[in-house]
Protein backbone atom coordinates (compact mmCIF):
# COMPACT_ATOMS: atom_id res chain seq x y z
CA UNK A 1 0.00 0.00 0.00
CA UNK A 2 1.24 3.34 -0.79
CA UNK A 3 2.04 6.40 1.68
CA UNK A 4 -0.62 9.13 1.47
CA UNK A 5 0.06 12.93 0.93
CA UNK A 6 1.68 13.41 4.70
CA UNK A 7 3.68 10.22 4.54
CA UNK A 8 2.17 7.78 6.49
CA UNK A 9 0.46 4.97 5.94
CA UNK A 10 -3.65 4.76 5.04
CA UNK A 11 -6.14 2.24 7.57
CA UNK A 12 -4.68 -0.14 9.38
CA UNK A 13 -1.36 -0.06 7.33
CA UNK A 14 2.24 -0.07 9.19
CA UNK A 15 5.15 1.49 7.61
CA UNK A 16 7.94 -1.00 6.88
CA UNK A 17 11.02 0.66 5.55
CA UNK A 18 10.20 3.12 2.16
CA UNK A 19 6.56 1.66 1.91
CA UNK A 20 3.77 -0.28 4.13
CA UNK A 21 2.59 -3.30 5.45
CA UNK A 22 -0.99 -4.49 5.09
CA UNK A 23 -2.98 -6.86 7.31
CA UNK A 24 -0.99 -8.84 9.98
CA UNK A 25 -0.93 -6.05 12.10
CA UNK A 26 -4.87 -5.53 12.07
CA UNK A 27 -5.07 -9.34 12.04
CA UNK A 28 -2.81 -8.98 15.48
CA UNK A 29 -4.66 -6.48 17.02
CA UNK A 30 -8.08 -7.98 16.28
CA UNK A 31 -7.00 -11.48 17.30
CA UNK A 32 -5.36 -10.28 20.88
CA UNK A 33 -8.16 -7.93 22.01
CA UNK A 34 -10.98 -10.04 22.12
CA UNK A 35 -8.95 -13.02 22.41
CA UNK A 36 -8.40 -11.38 25.92
CA UNK A 37 -11.32 -10.17 26.52
CA UNK A 38 -10.84 -6.62 26.21
CA UNK A 39 -8.41 -7.22 29.66
CA UNK A 40 -5.64 -5.45 30.26
CA UNK A 41 -3.18 -8.43 31.95
CA UNK A 42 -1.57 -6.07 34.34
CA UNK A 43 -4.06 -4.05 35.53
CA UNK A 44 -6.89 -6.14 35.29
CA UNK A 45 -8.91 -3.15 33.57
CA UNK A 46 -12.08 -4.01 31.23
CA UNK A 47 -13.16 -1.19 29.34
CA UNK A 48 -15.17 -1.97 26.32
CA UNK A 49 -17.61 -0.51 24.08
CA UNK A 50 -19.07 -0.03 20.60
CA UNK A 51 -17.00 2.31 19.77
CA UNK A 52 -13.83 0.65 20.89
CA UNK A 53 -11.68 -0.67 23.80
CA UNK A 54 -9.17 0.44 25.93
CA UNK A 55 -6.87 -1.95 25.88
CA UNK A 56 -3.83 -2.33 22.74
CA UNK A 57 -2.38 -5.73 21.56
CA UNK A 58 1.37 -5.74 22.69
CA UNK A 59 3.77 -7.86 21.31
CA UNK A 60 6.04 -9.44 24.17
CA UNK A 61 8.87 -10.63 21.92
CA UNK A 62 8.84 -6.96 19.81
CA UNK A 63 7.60 -7.40 16.37
CA UNK A 64 10.75 -5.07 14.89
CA UNK A 65 12.91 -8.00 16.12
CA UNK A 66 10.74 -10.92 15.49
CA UNK A 67 8.02 -10.25 12.87
CA UNK A 68 6.22 -12.97 15.09
CA UNK A 69 2.40 -11.44 15.00
CA UNK A 70 1.40 -15.09 16.50
CA UNK A 71 -0.98 -14.21 19.08
CA UNK A 72 0.89 -16.35 21.83
CA UNK A 73 3.39 -13.41 21.81
CA UNK A 74 0.85 -10.27 22.57
CA UNK A 75 -0.92 -9.26 25.52
CA UNK A 76 -3.52 -6.83 25.88
CA UNK A 77 -2.47 -3.93 27.87
CA UNK A 78 -4.20 -0.56 28.69
CA UNK A 79 -2.38 2.11 27.02
CA UNK A 80 0.08 3.22 29.94
CA UNK A 81 0.75 -0.57 31.05
CA UNK A 82 1.66 -0.67 27.34
CA UNK A 83 4.18 1.79 27.68
CA UNK A 84 5.54 0.83 30.92
CA UNK A 85 5.72 -3.06 29.65
CA UNK A 86 8.30 -1.59 26.04
CA UNK A 87 9.84 0.44 28.46
CA UNK A 88 11.34 -2.68 30.73
CA UNK A 89 9.62 -1.45 33.47
CA UNK A 90 7.99 -4.39 34.40
CA UNK A 91 8.15 -8.31 32.51
CA UNK A 92 6.45 -11.61 33.67
CA UNK A 93 8.40 -14.67 34.95
CA UNK A 94 6.71 -18.03 34.80
CA UNK A 95 5.73 -20.13 37.57
CA UNK A 96 3.68 -22.94 37.45
CA UNK A 97 0.59 -21.97 35.61
CA UNK A 98 0.97 -18.72 36.52
CA UNK A 99 3.05 -15.87 34.76
CA UNK A 100 4.01 -13.37 37.63
CA UNK A 101 4.60 -9.66 37.31
CA UNK A 102 8.45 -8.35 37.89
CA UNK A 103 8.37 -4.89 38.59
CA UNK A 104 12.10 -3.38 38.40
CA UNK A 105 11.30 -1.20 40.79
CA UNK A 106 14.73 0.56 41.19
CA UNK A 107 13.93 1.91 37.40
CA UNK A 108 11.78 4.66 38.49
CA UNK A 109 9.92 6.99 41.08
CA UNK A 110 6.27 7.06 41.02
CA UNK A 111 3.32 8.39 42.80
CA UNK A 112 -0.33 8.89 42.44
CA UNK A 113 -3.05 10.77 44.15
CA UNK A 114 -5.09 7.43 43.80
CA UNK A 115 -3.03 4.95 44.70
CA UNK A 116 -2.50 3.31 41.09
CA UNK A 117 1.12 2.36 41.25
CA UNK A 118 3.07 -0.17 38.87
CA UNK A 119 5.06 -1.42 42.30
CA UNK A 120 1.70 -2.82 43.37
CA UNK A 121 1.77 -5.21 41.28
CA UNK A 122 5.21 -6.66 41.76
CA UNK A 123 5.13 -10.51 42.40
CA UNK A 124 1.32 -11.10 41.57
CA UNK A 125 0.13 -13.05 38.62
CA UNK A 126 -0.95 -11.55 35.06
CA UNK A 127 -4.53 -11.01 35.00
CA UNK A 128 -6.75 -13.14 32.43
CA UNK A 129 -10.38 -12.58 32.58
CA UNK A 130 -11.95 -16.13 33.33
CA UNK A 131 -13.71 -16.05 29.84
CA UNK A 132 -10.06 -15.22 27.99
CA UNK A 133 -9.12 -17.84 25.02
CA UNK A 134 -5.66 -16.73 24.74
CA UNK A 135 -2.65 -17.21 27.22
CA UNK A 136 0.81 -15.86 26.28
CA UNK A 137 3.23 -18.52 25.20
CA UNK A 138 5.92 -17.62 27.91
CA UNK A 139 9.09 -18.38 26.05
CA UNK A 140 8.56 -14.70 24.51
CA UNK A 141 9.43 -13.23 27.89
CA UNK A 142 12.20 -15.00 28.44
CA UNK A 143 13.37 -12.56 25.00
CA UNK A 144 11.84 -9.55 27.03
CA UNK A 145 13.08 -10.44 30.41
CA UNK A 146 16.53 -10.80 28.32
CA UNK A 147 16.38 -7.54 26.78
CA UNK A 148 15.25 -5.39 29.88
CA UNK A 149 18.11 -6.76 32.06
CA UNK A 150 15.82 -8.83 34.39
Amino acid sequence: MALDHRGLCQGDSVRVGQGCREGLDSRFKNEVGPGYQFTCALTGYRLHTTEGDIVQAAHIHQHSVSANDDPRNGLALTPEAHWMFDAGLWTAFPAGDDLIIHVGIDRFEESSPHGRLLALFHKKPLHFHKDARLRPDPKHFEWHRKTHGF
